[in-house]
């Protein structure tokens, strides 16, 4: 991909510093001990961990991948989350990166009428109303900042390391109760492996963990099926996301707008979307519960290639587009829509010295699919 200049908010010339590695420090040794541990450096796990370290935590941050990194996701960031990110120092740097300013959003009904929902003016004056950028940009930012957070606060970071298990006692330094056992476990640090298969494995000790790994958060895992014997993926309540980018895609070549969501009757009761990310590139996605698409027999590729290339709305759109090699990714969203079956709804987020946060806690949406 071609380097690009980009002036970060210290007035500094960056080449492109998502698709550059991120220096985070030297490894903790196996047996250290923490206040709290964090798994998963996405923005739910990123934000908690500079949060505690913003407080005077002693935190390690766990992140499985190495950056850089891709993650698939409409790659909206909604005006309810621009506190956060100027709290934890980021918004500078996400201004001055290539993005798509929001400034309202269209709708489109399964007859093809539409109502375009303006976001409020004086939000949008003020930079606050939202922003559309691919994941790999804004991830990489939240991360750098918050991991410098934690390495300033006396803490940790970790890439590439892979949870093996979560670590149990009694909650008084005993045996752990086992699994099943409920609220008689609870949480005292991790086994991670560093460098892949052939890594070495670490444990790591705290009383305080935060389990913010994705729709497959071991951490989550650990509490929902392991300690409480509970359901974890719910089908009829887990959604299906696809998502593509394009290049010169008819109606969406400016750097601020509208991004627009299609209720298209092949997809019922899920939805087409489009997402301008930077001038000219789109987010071109669709969602649908999963549990309909396996009775329904849907496979989503093939869903938005015939959107794409046949339905009247968008066929036209796409005549002179083309989709950017690589790009074609699936990914699972968790809703916190009601579950009959779970006792804590939509599922179990807790237990003794374990908080879940964001997909790990099934807290999507599940109207817009926003985490």
């Amino acid at each position: 991909m071609r380097c690009v200049n980009i002036m970060t908010a210290n007035g500094v010339q960056d080449v492109r510093s998502w698709e550059q590695p991120i220096e985070t420090g030297k490894m903790p040794e196996s047996g250290a001990e923490f206040d709290a541990i964090v798994v998963g450096g996405g923005p739910g796990g990123s934000s908690a961990a500079g949060y505690l370290a913003k407080s005077g935590a002693k935190v390690l941050l766990i992140e499985k991948e190495v950056w850089p990194r891709d993650k698939i996701c409409g790659d909206a960031v909604g005006g309810k989350s621009l506190s956060h990110v100027q709290e934890l120092g980021v918004k500078a740097d996400l201004e001055a990166t290539p993005h798509f300013r929001v400034t309202g959003i269209m709708f489109s009904s399964p007859k093809g009428n539409s109502v375009r929902v303006p976001l409020p003016e004086e939000d949008v004056q003020r930079l606050e109303a939202g922003y559309a950028l691919p994941r790999a940009q804004f991830d990489s930012l939240l991360f750098d900042r918050c991991q410098q957070l934690v390495r300033d606060a006396g803490g940790s970071v970790i890439q590439g390391g892979e949870v093996r298990s979560v670590l149990f006692d009694d909650g008084k330094g005993g045996e752990d109760p086992g699994e099943g056992s409920g609220d008689a476990r609870h949480a005292s640090g991790l086994v991670v492996r560093i460098g892949g298969r052939s890594g070495e494995e670490r444990t790591f000790h705290s009383r305080e963990l935060v389990g913010a790994g994705g729709y497959r958060c071991p951490v989550a895992r650990s509490v929902v099926e392991s300690s409480y014997g509970e359901e974890m993926v719910d089908r009829d309540h887990y959604c299906g996301g696809y998502r593509e980018y394009w290049r010169n895609v008819k109606g969406c070549e400016e750097s601020s707008g509208d991004i627009e969501i299609h209720f298209v009757d092949t997809v019922i009761p899920g939805y087409f979307w489009l997402f301008p990310v930077s001038e000219n590139v789109v987010n071109v996605g669709i969602g649908m519960v999963m549990g309909l698409m396996d009775k329904q027999k849907k496979k989503l590729k093939a869903l938005q290639a015939d959107v794409i290339a046949n339905h009247p709305m968008f066929k036209d759109r796409f005549a002179d587009a083309e989709m950017v090699p690589g790009s074609a990714k699936g990914w699972q969203l968790p809703f916190g829509s009601p579950r009959k079956k779970a006792d804590r709804q939509p599922r179990r987020s807790s237990m003794n010295g374990i908080r879940l946060v964001g997909d790990a806690a099934s807290l999507v949406d599940p109207f817009s699919g926003e985490g």
